[in-house]
């Protein structure tokens, strides 16, 4: 029945960790709620005030609400990741009860889909604009090898940056100089695309300006050595 199957879902939820809480027609709380305890909550005059609006406010036709209290708050860090490993949960409840479906929805579920769309296209934004950067310096200054060393100097500077960002927010190397670090859990994905940005421009940037100034010294007649010394 649609009863068990969500009573089962709640069983799931409820050993998959991080749950305080849960409230719904077959769940109180920290409380199980079976068919007949369901039955009896509703027949009994003494009960049937508080439960009944509960299902009144959880239970609309073929569709039931079921209220999730994770352990920390739901916008905050470990939220997408519990939302990936509940929506995993669910496949497996759907694939045990068929004829039953069950979706996440919430700020975190929110912030999980546009975490998962804004992370899965760093690697096309990249591929697409380093290629495009290399072609554009090549047609500047007319040599296959500047662009390589350009995109070489890129991807060096994404990934010293991101590099130390990891051991700074997500190892304990920093915390006995910076205390206040022990709480951060890693960096939000928000930071991802902006300095992403922030690094190929600057890189970029300073990269041309050394490039050119070698090239305006050797175009006055400095040697190789004396231009990139120069420059």
């Amino acid at each position: 029945s649609g009863y068990a199957a969500m009573l089962d879902l709640c069983n799931r939820l409820s050993s998959s960790g991080d749950v305080a809480s849960m409230l719904g027609p077959s769940w109180a709380l920290h409380q199980p709620i079976d068919w007949l305890s369901a039955a009896a909550l509703r027949a009994s005059p003494a009960t049937r005030p508080l439960y009944g609006p509960m299902l009144d406010a959880h239970v609309k036709g073929n569709a039931a609400l079921l209220e999730v209290h994770t352990t920390f708050p739901s916008v905050g860090a470990g939220a997408a990741n519990w939302v990936m490993r509940t929506r995993a949960v669910l496949q497996e409840w759907e694939a045990a009860n068929p004829g039953f479906r069950a979706e996440l929805s919430g700020g975190a579920s929110e912030a999980a889909d546009t975490r998962h769309a804004v992370l899965g296209a760093m690697g096309t934004y990249l591929f697409a604009i380093v290629p495009l950067i290399m072609a554009v310096v090549f047609g500047s200054f007319g040599s296959a090898l500047v662009p390589l060393r350009l995109a070489f100097a890129l991807f060096f500077t994404l990934g010293a940056t991101y590099g130390f960002a990891v051991i700074v927010y997500q190892t304990p190397l920093f915390h006995g100089l910076f205390p206040w670090l022990a709480p951060f859990h890693g960096l939000t994905y928000e930071v991802v695309p902006m300095v992403t940005g922030i690094a190929i421009a600057l890189g970029l940037d300073y990269d041309i300006f050394l490039v050119s100034r070698i090239v305006e010294f050797r175009r006055r007649g400095f040697s190789d050595r004396a231009a990139i010394f120069r420059g």
